[in-house]
């Protein structure tokens, strides 16, 4: 009987540790960053904003830092992304460390003194923990008169695509 009895305590050792066990690693840590890509049409020494969420399911730590890279392609592979913006005249403005309860909207800010087309991302990476968050950073800089010179254009095109639709109207109700 007392051997009964100490098979069936070590039976429930082994579930309450097992159940233990499931509990615990049941609970983790949530993380995440929105959006996961911001586009930036710039004109040359012009500042601009976006807004990004940080989420998190407890109070953490994110070191912010952004980095750039000289691709002529579009490329997602991190380590393309070693160089630092003010290498390209490129200045970010942002929190570089940044406590998050819950989420928190953090605004990141960019300027550039040269046109081009820059590709960069904005790292998030919580203290004490493996892993790093990103988001992508496209900036396509022109000069102010390049930019209102393609707005004419624009607006240009637009004007005699709808001349022609016009015409193309007025012929086809003459015709018929």
């Amino acid at each position: 009987m007392l051997n009964f009895m100490r098979l069936q305590l070590k039976w429930l050792f082994l579930f309450a540790f097992l159940l233990l066990l499931l509990v615990e690693s049941s609970s983790g840590l949530e993380l995440g960053v929105s959006p996961p890509r911001i586009v930036f049409d710039l004109t040359e020494n012009a500042e601009r904003c976006a807004e990004i969420k940080l989420i998190s399911s407890e109070r953490t730590l994110f070191m912010v830092k952004d980095y750039w890279t000289n691709e002529s392609r579009i490329s997602r592979n991190i380590s393309d992304y070693s160089d630092i913006g003010v290498e390209f005249g490129i200045n970010a403005k942002y929190l570089s460390n940044v406590f998050v309860e819950s989420s928190k909207n953090i605004d990141i800010c960019f300027l550039a003194e040269n046109e081009g087309f820059y590709q960069g991302v904005l790292l998030f990476e919580p203290e004490g923990k493996n892993l790093v968050l990103g988001v992508w950073v496209l900036l396509e800089v022109s000069r102010e008169e390049e930019k209102a010179d393609y707005s004419k254009t624009l607006f240009l095109i637009s004007e005699i695509a709808l001349s022609l639709a016009l015409l193309g109207l007025l012929s086809y109700l003459v015709i018929k």
